[in-house]
């Protein structure tokens, strides 16, 4: 050391080295801090939702009926019959003029008619199947959907038009097994199926509904086709699945789909759409942790529904936002899974989960309503078999016992397990749901013939004598 320096002029000349170390060590801190927040906000983002086990047994699921019981082989043959409609527009064919039924004049309805014939006849055997499973639970994907229910749609109308073809040229006794084959197939393709099968079931049921009525009003019917009729219909109420199958299969369809999600592929498709994509950038996608974030929140979202989705409507919880059932109005979620509130409250947020999530209100109002139209028409079925046994309509549900009905259907839409409503009329009788609102108001408007635009107080089913008008349903 110089002797000339203090120890003070020693400190000062070293300041500068150590001031710029500080700096660099403060800097460094701010970089690290910058780098790692998006990292941070992520895994916190993602804390949000917890990781929980599958909400159900799958194996139970994934296990494959035999093959001989099942009907999807033999569907899947039908459509590969089926043959299109030269030099016309398909879907404008399909939509406008088979509304119309079946007319001797059309020759081209005829003459596709009878092209289409062996497939019919094939669809017809596809029915008489115990069981449906679409195909090995892991090779099940929404991408066939639309074309499998777009045939499915196209056989049963053209079965329709059968119907009502035999019914016109004197032949009602010939609509009996073309009936069974369309109630059975409504109860068929709900089985081990996905929501939007089941919803297309419920669509079945009903247009098979709208062919019964019509027929079942015919002088020609009689009393014991009429019982083997509503025999058929209420084995289909044993076949159709629970909707809780339903959504345990939607679970296991969409979990592989979240688990394999590409943003790209995404984009691609909302582009074909002409849609901007919920997630702009692959940046935003990771941010936001998905597909991570939706394949841990459909499993909260399908413990949800499980816990009620196959109780009557009176016994349900509210449900929430049309997403969730509100557990806290019957008790508390278990431990680890998302309250019903917070699992809304992190729905809101759940950019990619919401574009593809269907309504569960709507879900369950499909379920309702086609709980109701099967009540009703048992009601309507039974009633019309009396009619021609004694030649005069029952004054009151319970004459339908025990000759006819076992037991008297339930109405869903009611506050208790009470049977739907009947009453005479100068037409024959009409027999009702309470519907949305739970009130009897009277059955005078059940129908879209009373309503043309939907605002039914009541729901449900006109029944009119064999030489009375036409009965109408709700489609």
């Amino acid at each position: 050391m110089n002797n000339d320096e203090t120890p003070d002029d020693e400190l000062t000349r070293h300041e500068p080295s150590r001031s710029r170390r500080w700096k660099v060590a403060i800097s460094s801190i701010l970089i690290v801090l910058v780098c790692s927040a998006p990292v941070v906000y992520r895994h916190w983002w993602l804390g949000h939702v917890p990781d929980i086990d599958d909400p159900f047994l799958v194996s139970e699921i994934l296990k494959q009926i035999p093959e001989e019981k099942n009907a999807f082989p033999i569907f899947a043959s039908a459509f590969a019959l089926v043959k299109p409609v030269a030099e016309t527009d398909f879907q404008q064919y399909m939509d406008e003029d088979l509304d119309d039924g079946w007319d001797p004049t059309d020759i081209q309805l005829n003459k596709y008619l009878e092209m289409n014939r062996p497939a019919l006849e094939k669809w017809q055997e596809a029915t008489e199947k115990d069981d449906y499973q679409l195909a090995s639970i892991a090779r099940i994907s929404v991408e066939s959907d639309l074309t499998r229910i777009q045939a499915h749609r196209n056989l049963v109308r053209w079965c329709q038009v059968e119907i009502e073809r035999l019914t016109k040229t004197g032949n009602p006794s010939g609509v009996l097994a073309w009936l069974r084959a369309s109630f059975r197939c409504s109860g068929l393709v709900t089985r081990r199926a996905s929501l939007i099968d089941r919803l297309v079931g419920e669509s079945i049921f009903a247009v098979s509904a709208h062919s019964a009525e019509k027929w079942m009003q015919q002088p020609g019917v009689t009393a014991d086709e009429l019982l083997e009729l509503l025999a058929v219909i209420q084995a289909t109420n044993e076949l159709a699945e629970k909707p809780s199958n339903n959504v345990k299969v939607e679970y296991l369809i969409s979990r592989p789909s979240y688990a394999k999600w590409s943003y790209d592929d995404m984009k691609n498709a909302f582009e074909k759409s002409r849609v901007d994509p919920p997630l702009r950038s692959r940046w935003e996608a990771w941010l936001l942790a998905e597909p991570e974030f939706s394949y841990r929140l459909i499993a909260h979202i399908t413990a949800n529904y499980l816990a009620f989705v196959d109780d009557p409507r009176r016994e349900r919880p509210p449900v929430l936002g049309d997403n969730v059932f509100d557990e806290s109005a019957v008790g508390a979620a278990p431990v680890q899974r998302l309250p019903a509130h917070q699992l809304i409250d992190v729905l809101k947020d759940a950019i990619l989960i919401n574009t593809e999530h269907s309504s569960l209100s709507d879900f369950l109002n499909s379920i309702d309503r086609g709980q109701a139209r099967r009540a009703c028409l048992q009601v309507a079925i039974a009633a019309q078999a009396y009619y021609r046994d004694r030649r005069k309509s029952p004054d009151r549900l319970a004459d339908l016992q025990p000759d006819y009905l076992s037991s008297l259907p339930v109405d869903p839409y009611a506050p208790r397990p009470i049977p739907v409503i009947y009453r005479r009329t100068d037409y024959g009788a009409v027999v009702y749901s309470r519907f949305t609102n739970e009130i009897d108001d009277g059955g005078t408007t059940v129908t879209h013939d009373d309503a043309p635009r939907g605002n039914m107080p009541d729901f449900g089913i006109r029944i009119r004598t064999p030489h009375g008008g036409v009965a109408h349903t709700i489609p």
